[in-house]
């Protein structure tokens, strides 16, 4: 039995798992390569894009938990934790079996991205964090081998609640692989303590929270004395060139952006119309401190931040190979070869003079030594 079978069957999240054709995985991709001072901090993302679910469609398939199975030589990396943006996110083992866990909670279930806030209907993605150890190694992978979905059909925004009865699942092999090139330099930092990962195969509570009630999450928005709102959430925070999952109770994001990049455009819509915004850092990243702020004031005047951790991406070096010389050689013969042919014929009749000449003065030499 594979081991995303194991975890599911233990987990009890897919009953049984059957390929369904309304909801599937279209692509996946894992982060890019990346070189590693020992003693770092890395962030190892993956991401996943699905078919059957759309944002603004309420008849569709709705995310509701993703498991995927982790491996990872444990000499090298240390976990650190995990984050996908409107998921309980947990790091579980099973029979020495290691994964990410996310399944959407009950309580913000129905406020999120889809067109009437059921579920989740974005692309999903889940960064990993991991320190790299005190090591002689050179290089490692993390690898994310298969994947298990869960998720609810809405039909009409009509379901009352979101149970096991409702969900339907798959598993696909996904195969992606993060390579990481280690070097060792001298650690100053602090190795961060261990992460135990959670065991504990009872996932009523996971399963509870994800069976919720339509009429305890459409309350009306609290309001103060004045009957003004206090609602200083976003309805949509987005980053204008890159992938960003955002989540209205998630006020802090990392994202990694390209080496001279100082400004963003963002785009930010309130959650209620009456409350406004304010965006700091947007146009000069630096003088920020590398963060992005951008403070909801609700018409109370109640104010919430979110907050988006910058980092650069590291330069790579650049490496020429003798294979890319000699293409570069083949090129530019490709396009003069016309000249190269004149001038080795050139070469060649100049050649022949030379030897004809030296042949003429050694039979001349021959000659004069034969009349002595």
């Amino acid at each position: 039995m594979s081991k995303i079978k194991k975890i599911i069957l233990i987990m009890v999240l897919l009953l049984i798992p059957i390929k369904i054709e309304a909801l599937g995985i279209v692509s996946s991709r894992i982060s890019n390569d990346e070189t590693a001072m020992t003693g770092d901090t890395i962030t190892v993302s993956f991401y996943l894009s699905f078919n059957g679910i759309s944002p603004r469609d309420v008849n569709s398939f709705g995310i509701g938990g993703v498991v995927f199975d982790l491996e990872y030589d444990h000499d090298i990396l240390k976990y650190v934790s995990a984050n996908a943006s409107g998921f309980d996110t947990n790091y579980i083992a099973v029979d020495g079996e290691e994964a990410i866990y996310s399944v959407i909670s009950g309580e913000d279930m129905l406020s999120n991205s889809c067109a009437d806030n059921i579920l989740y209907c974005g692309e999903y993605g889940v960064s990993i964090k991991f320190y790299v150890k005190d090591t002689d190694a050179t290089s490692t992978q993390v690898k994310i081998n298969e994947v298990a979905v869960m998720g609810w059909q809405l039909t009409d925004g009509t379901h009352e609640t979101y149970s096991e009865d409702d969900m339907d699942g798959f598993e696909s092999a996904v195969n992606k692989v993060h390579n990481i090139t280690i070097k060792k330099v001298e650690v100053k930092t602090t190795e961060p303590a261990e992460v135990k990962p959670s065991t504990n195969t009872d996932t009523s509570n996971a399963i509870t929270n994800i069976t919720t009630e339509k009429k305890e999450n459409n309350e009306t928005t609290s309001k103060d004395a004045d009957g003004k709102s206090n609602n200083n959430y976003l309805k949509k925070l987005d980053v204008k060139g890159y992938i960003f999952n955002f989540y209205k109770r998630n006020n802090n994001y990392d994202l990694e952006i390209e080496q001279g990049v100082n400004e963003l455009e963002l785009e930010v819509i309130p959650e209620d119309m009456k409350a406004t915004y304010e965006i700091k850092g947007d146009k000069d990243i630096k003088g920020n401190n590398n963060t992005i702020e951008v403070i909801v004031t609700s018409e109370s005047g109640k104010k919430n931040t979110y907050t988006i951790n910058i980092t650069y991406e590291k330069e790579k070096e650049k490496k020429i190979s003798k294979f890319v010389i000699l293409d570069k050689i083949k090129d530019t013969f490709k396009k003069n070869k016309v000249y190269f042919f004149i001038g080795g014929g050139i070469l060649l009749v100049i050649l022949i003079i030379c030897i004809a000449v030296n042949n003429a003065n050694n039979n001349k030499i021959d000659k004069k030594l034969n009349d002595l």
